[in-house]
Order: C-alpha cells, then structure tokens, then sequence
C-alpha cells in the first residue's frame, strides 16, 4: 500500500508542477515555449521512478485539465510535451539505442507537423500572403517547412534528454528517495 501512496502522490505533485507550466504559458505569452517545455519537468519526475502508468495518467490529467483552463493552449504540451516525452523518457530509461529511435521520433514529428499545418492552414495563416513563400510549389513549401520542423525536432529531441539526464543526476537523486 506505501508504494502505491508513494506513486500516486509523485503523480500528483509532477501534475501539478505540470498544469502550472502549462497555464503560465498561456499567460506570459512571451515565454510560452519555454513553460511548455518547463511542464515536462512534472512528467520527467515520474518517469525518473519507471512509473510509467502514473506518467500516463498524469499526462491525461494535465492534458484534461490544461485544456479546461487555457483551451487551445495546452495544445503544444499535449501534442509535443506529454506524450512524446514520455516516449522519449522510456526509451532513454530501458537502455535502447538512441539512434534506433530517430525514425519513430521522425515520424511522430512529421505527424505533429500535419495536423499543426492543417490547423494553422484552417484557422489563421494563408501562406501565400509572405512574398518569400509565394513562388514556391505548395508541395515543396510543405516539405521545406516540415523538414525544418524535423530538424528543430531531433534538436528539441537531444536537449530534453540533455536536460532529463542533468536533473536525473543533480536533482532528483537528492529529493526522491
């Protein structure tokens, strides 16, 4: 029963610092990347222990309740944050070879990349107003930008394992025993 109070409670408190980040970024619009990026930080808390149900959880939690106070801005944490963190974090925890991973996470950007494309496309941006982007074949500007998106992805990629190891061994060791 201890280890269950125990799981739960970290849940909790990673949710909570979470749900923080996620609405500060919805507020202080100026730095609103970097508190989606900052809520990783509660789900990284979790999955430092390998529990890896109560990561899941948290993140729907944080991903429900995120969406109830700021709406369409707990999207970046739901679809880039949460999920793909605790992705990342489970492969990084069970020893698998990185370089195996990068198709999967490829893949998954490509994916995010889609569905912020036709969103953005439906709601707000006509990309053929930018001179720039107005001589391009629309195929090939989907892909430009995607690619772009890739890279910047497999780089967001590399630092949240940078920034999980650097907590794992300076921070967490010391307030969770």
């Amino acid at each position: 029963m201890k280890d269950k109070s125990k799981r739960i409670a970290l849940a909790g408190i990673g949710s909570a610092i979470s749900l923080l980040f996620v609405v500060a970024g919805y507020y202080l619009d100026m730095i609103s990347l970097t508190m989606n990026v900052f809520a990783t930080a509660g789900l990284m808390l979790t999955l430092y222990k390998g529990y890896y149900r109560e990561a899941v959880l948290s993140f729907i939690v944080v991903s429900g309740l995120g969406f109830l106070i700021v709406n369409i801005g707990a999207v970046p944490f739901i679809m880039v944050g949460g999920s793909y963190t605790i992705f990342t974090l489970f492969w990084e925890n069970k020893g698998y070879n990185y370089y195996k991973s990068l198709p999967i996470k490829i893949a998954y950007s490509a994916l995010v990349f889609f569905i912020l494309y036709q969103v953005i496309n439906y709601i707000a941006i006509d990309f053929e107003r930018f001179s720039i982007l107005k001589n391009l074949n629309k195929g090939l500007l989907y892909f430009l930008m995607n690619l772009a998106f890739s890279i910047l992805f497999v780089v967001y990629d590399s630092l949240l394992l940078l920034c999980y190891r650097y907590l794992k061994n300076k921070v967490f060791n010391k307030i969770i025993k």
